[in-house]
């Protein structure tokens, strides 16, 4: 790629939540000067779609997205948008915008779903994550993200009612994904940043990893028969992980991977520039454990 073409263009950064994307928005920050990010948030993450509701509420509020529209009519300011929000936002992206996003195991991702509002306790979901098993978190508590959430995503359709992802929307998140600049897998994170980092024509560093779970849970273990089931129940997500392995294995095709893994491992830590004191000056995100291999 051609970096400076790629950093003339404003990033957009659509994050699928629990795939490693606070990670990778703090490289971001880490690399931007104060005001030159947005994060623009939907409904979702802990969403309740009740299956037979015809209309849910807004996922962004206007105040939101007009805010967001001043910000982004500023020549020049915004070099990165991220957020949790789906592709029915794109419209009001710049033509030319870079997109990327991150994918992970549809199943994994569940289960650490799942783990972390049992650790958040002073989450309004929290109780319901420690009075329910994983099936039923997954399956029985009208949770979008847990309907095919990726699929839902790439697909612009985190309002659609519980139950009511199919093929068609498949077909389009497909679409949409293949459009994609830069498609990564979480599961394989380091390659990813590889690419990223060319792409950005910065120098490799490694980087802390960013809102890893911790709860005491973690340790349970999830039996095949469960992990079968949860498979089946996000099949269209499955479907679409098993289409962005395709595309990342695309775009590694020419690149000596283990070579550029083994520089990766050999790289310094990144160490963010000094940023003056204040509540403006926290664009980077403070981590606790090296992101390579972290996940």
């Amino acid at each position: 790629m051609d970096t400076r073409a790629v950093n003339s263009r404003v990033k957009v950064f659509l994050h699928v939540p629990k795939t490693a994307g606070t990670t990778l928005n703090s490289i971001f920050a880490n690399h931007l000067e104060d005001g030159q990010r947005y994060k623009l948030m939907m409904r979702g993450m802990s969403y309740v779609r009740p299956r037979f509701s015809l209309f849910g509420p807004r996922l962004i509020s206007r105040t939101n997205l007009g805010r967001f529209r001043a910000a982004l009519a500023e020549p020049g300011k915004l070099k990165v948008v991220d957020g949790h929000f789906d592709m029915s936002i794109a419209r009001f992206m710049p033509e030319d915008a870079f997109w990327i996003t991150l994918l992970r195991d549809p199943v994994e991702r569940s289960i650490s779903h799942y783990r972390h509002y049992r650790a958040l306790e002073k989450d309004p979901m929290h109780r319901t994550a420690r009075e329910n098993t994983l099936l039923s978190w997954v399956m029985g508590c009208n949770l979008v993200e847990m309907d095919n959430g990726q699929t839902r995503r790439l697909a612009g359709a985190m309002d659609a009612p519980i139950g009511s992802v199919d093929d068609r929307m498949l077909e389009t998140a497909m679409h949409n994904l293949a459009k994609f600049d830069m498609v990564g897998l979480s599961e394989r994170f380091d390659a990813f940043q590889v690419l990223l980092h060319a792409a950005m024509g910065w120098p490799l560093h490694r980087y802390p990893a960013c809102n890893v779970g911790k709860s005491p849970v973690d340790s349970m273990p999830v039996s095949e028969s469960e992990r079968s089931v949860l498979r089946t129940f996000n099949r269209y997500d499955e479907a679409l992980y098993e289409f962005a392995h395709t595309l990342f294995e695309r775009s590694i095709a020419n690149v000596d991977m283990p070579a550029a893994l083994k520089a990766l491992q050999a790289a310094p830590v990144f160490s963010p520039p000094h940023r003056a004191a204040g509540p403006a000056a926290s664009s980077a995100l403070p981590c606790s454990r090296l992101a390579l291999g972290a996940r």
